[in-house]
């Protein structure tokens, strides 16, 4: 990548090629000088960068309980960072992604500018932007798509200029990549692109071709929604908009949250750039169309369609984004071009460095936490009760906090008790076959253990003790004796109904099943999915299972073993209430990990309590 082209510069002052490297230094050092980055969702996909580099790892578990879409708007970003976190790991792919962003954001948003003929030195914004809204909520697959959306839209306008073969192609690859990146930076990139092919209506084969490269990424979109396998109407909620978001339009650049402080910062800042700059709106429309199309989007669409949240609100990052674009400087004379220019880029050193002290102050926040993550287990379930024992964090604001749980598992493995792979956005899903794990061996709270406020929080979910404080941050362990039955030692469940019981039916009664009793085995309830470990080698998995008799009502299941790398291993095929068990026998040779247990609903799911039983390894 090469810097903005010094030719920019003003005569005998700061070439845009040295303030562009000066701006990245500190762009950088909030990416690599702080141990973790900010960003509320941000260990979230950390933790599932981690799951998809580990997936073949048949000892995880992950197999088990998820899987991979291929066709969803996220996947770009997953596909750059699963080789990242097969290298260095989850934090290292973050840090390496967002470092591409801080870059790329500035130096491509100058491409643009120069193409529409705007002011390059505005492109220096990017940095801030590539550190604002998106960032502050920790949305990494948004984020990269900026770079992305500034790319196209310089595209756009060299296809305008000279619309060859070789420029439509690449606008088309760009909206590709953009709808592989984010479902909402694609369809206002999109929208763009119609709209400025649209002003070439009066030579319509002029216009044609400048609409053409929209067809394949329409064509992807639609195939999309065509395929979302959700049923209903998408419903769209929280509309009319608040007045909170006006704060964001202005604040949104430094805070998460709205916040009027902020605000009146960017304000203060908009004001000096205003007194400096004396912009004024462009004459051509292919300048200000985008950031129309963005205050459109940002003050009339809802907050909520379907589960995607901040739909409106995050069209402020677009707004400043594309601002710098529709407005020209009209300050005359070199020497006010000059302070102009001057001014920008120590205005955009001074919230660069601004945001450097807030990232060391947050990381003290989080001190502690890196020793209590050493004292986990590797490979254990967490369950993080932060929104409960304190979210907030002084540097950054509210939320801040809440999802550091998920660094836990990013570093360690295991099961996030809360994590993002249930929202159909995210390439590594949850399997919707499989019921859910439904209890985490730690949970991890800040604050005082001694107050009560953090143990009661934990307490409130098991019988807990501590096992490591330090700092505000406290690890507690479930006192949960060891589910074992047989030869077989639980790794992790869940069901649908009930507590897991050994040797016992889930209901209380004694194991009985087509009234032969049972005294050793699993009680569980369909839909259930159970992890098993094996307490000794052997060459044959062996036991029964059925339908347990003490209902009051007539169950119907299917029973299934799966291997470590989700092969079907046996079926019991359909089962009722009041059929005999039906013995398995799975060979063992060749499995290199654990095996899953799965009780499937046949039909209702009612009276669904269902047995392992005589669960044993043979020699």
């Amino acid at each position: 990548m090469s810097a903005p082209e010094a030719s920019d510069s003003p005569r005998g002052g700061l070439s845009l090629q040295r303030a562009f490297w000066l701006c990245s230094a500190l762009g950088l050092a909030a990416v690599w000088a702080h141990r973790f980055p900010a960003g509320i969702d941000l260990p979230e996909h950390a933790n599932l960068f981690h799951i998809w580099a580990s997936l073949g790892d048949t000892k995880s578990g992950y197999q088990f309980f998820y899987e991979i879409s291929w066709f969803t708007p996220y996947l770009l970003t997953y596909l750059l960072a699963l080789p990242l976190t097969m290298i260095g790991g989850a934090l290292f792919a973050i840090k390496v992604l967002l470092s591409g962003v801080v870059l790329a954001t500035p130096w491509l948003m100058g491409r643009w500018l120069k193409a529409v003929g705007g002011e390059p030195w505005w492109s220096l914004w990017g940095f801030v932007l590539a550190f604002g809204f998106g960032y502050q909520w920790g949305f990494i697959s948004w984020v990269v798509s900026f770079p992305l959306a500034f790319a196209y839209l310089a595209a756009l306008e060299d296809q305008h200029r000279v619309p060859s073969p070789a420029r439509i192609a690449t606008a088309t690859v760009l909206l590709v990549a953009i709808f592989f990146s984010h479902a909402v930076t694609f369809a206002m990139c999109a929208t763009v692109g119609g709209l400025v092919g649209l002003l070439e209506l009066k030579r319509p084969r002029r216009a044609a071709r400048e609409l053409l490269h929209l067809v394949p990424a329409a064509a992807l979109a639609l195939l999309w929604v065509m395929s979302e396998s959700r049923p209903g109407v998408p419903r769209a909620y929280e509309w009319p908009p608040r007045t909170e978001r006006i704060a964001a339009l202005f604040g949104g650049a430094f805070s998460a949250v709205p916040s009027y402080f902020w605000a009146m910062v960017g304000l203060a800042v908009l004001a000096a750039m205003t007194v400096l700059a004396r912009p004024v709106l462009a004459q051509d429309p292919r300048r200000w169309i985008p950031l129309l199309l963005a205050a459109l989007g940002f003050m009339g669409l809802p907050e909520t369609i379907r589960d995607t949240w901040l739909i409106g609100t995050r069209f402020c990052a677009f707004v400043h984004g594309f601002a710098p674009a529709a407005f020209q400087p009209t300050a005359t004379g070199a020497g006010a071009a000059r302070r102009m220019r001057i001014a920008t880029v120590l205005l955009v050193l001074l919230v660069l460095g601004v945001f450097n002290v807030r990232l060391a102050w947050f990381n003290r926040e989080l001190e502690g936490l890196e020793e209590v993550i050493q004292s986990v287990e590797p490979g254990s379930d967490v369950h993080g009760l932060l929104p409960e024992t304190g979210a907030r964090s002084e540097a950054l604001g509210e939320l801040q906090i809440g999802q550091t749980m998920a660094w836990v598992t990013a570093i360690h493995g295991g099961f996030l008790h809360n994590d993002s792979g249930r929202y159909f956005q995210i390439p590594v899903q949850r399997r919707r076959d499989v019921a859910w794990p439904s209890h985490s061996r730690y949970y991890l709270t800040r604050g005082d253990p001694t107050s009560g406020r953090a143990s009661s929080a934990a307490r409130a979910e098991a019988p807990i003790h501590l096992v490591r404080q330090s700092g505000e941050w406290s690890l507690f362990e479930a006192e949960r004796p060891p589910k074992r039955s047989g030869d077989c030692t639980v790794v992790r469940y869940g069901q649908e109904w009930g507590d897991l019981a050994v040797d016992r039916a889930v209901g209380g009664g004694a194991l009985s099943i087509g009234g032969t009793s049972y005294s050793a085995g699993l009680g569980t309830h369909s839909r259930s999915t159970i992890e098993i470990r094996f307490v000794r080698k052997g060459r044959v998995f062996a036991g029964k299972a059925g339908m347990d008799d003490g209902t009051d009502g007539l169950g119907h299941a299917r029973f299934l073993i799966f291997g470590a790398d989700r092969r079907q291993l046996w079926s019991s095929g359909h089962m009722k209430t009041g059929d005999p068990a039906r013995p398995f026998s799975v060979p063992l040779e060749g499995q290199s990990g654990d095996l899953l247990l799965v009780v499937e609903p046949a039909g209702s799911n009612r009276y669904g309590h269902a047995d392992w039983v005589d669960l044993q390894v043979l020699e």
